[in-house]
């Protein structure tokens, strides 16, 4: 997925401070590297101002209510410092309702699947919206833990030990026995 805007990153933040790279990936700063000045976030911040923030929460996953708390709270935040922010209700036509609402930038507060697993952001990127939060391909793999234990190891990242059971008939079972379906 590329970019809109060359000088913003997948979520809205220019390029010069934010703390990912195009594809996703956090930048590792050298040890000398200066934190952005006061005037810095400050400019940042005013900029947001001048944009129409949309609060998108709800969603399709089990976690819709918990969403549509942490939604609240923030788009009463963003209202209360002076942002111009509307709420965006997510469901099976999430797409019409952005485009209805005319947002500048997306503030995510889904959870589970269509809202962290990559799809609402690569949405939001055909559609040349800024959004917060990771990107397409670093959500998919923090969904699937497997591969994320997998890039963990490649990189010489600590995980601890862990065992991948096929979803067949003594795994449904086991998961049935813990009460974790």
């Amino acid at each position: 997925c590329g970019d809109s805007d060359s000088r913003y990153l997948h979520h809205g933040i220019p390029a010069e401070t934010d703390p990912l790279d195009a594809q996703g990936m956090w930048r590792v700063p050298a040890r000398s590297s200066r934190q952005p000045a006061e005037s810095e976030h400050m400019r940042l911040g005013s900029e947001l101002k001048n944009r129409k923030v949309g609060v998108m929460m709800g969603g399709m996953s089990a976690a819709r209510d918990l969403s549509l708390e942490t939604g609240e709270a923030i788009y009463q935040t963003l209202v209360d410092r002076g942002y111009k922010a509307t709420r965006i209700f997510v469901d099976r036509d999430v797409d019409l309702a952005i485009r209805q609402s005319g947002i500048d930038v997306a503030f995510l507060a889904l959870q589970g699947r269509y809202g962290e697993d990559g799809c609402i952001q690569g949405m939001l990127e055909l559609m040349g919206i800024p959004y917060t939060g990771s990107g397409v391909t670093s959500s998919a793999l923090a969904m699937n833990k497997i591969k994320s234990k997998e890039i963990f190891r490649l990189h010489n990242l600590p995980t601890p030990p862990y065992y991948v059971l096929p979803k067949n008939r003594l795994g449904r079972k086991l998961f049935k026995k813990l009460k974790v379906y």
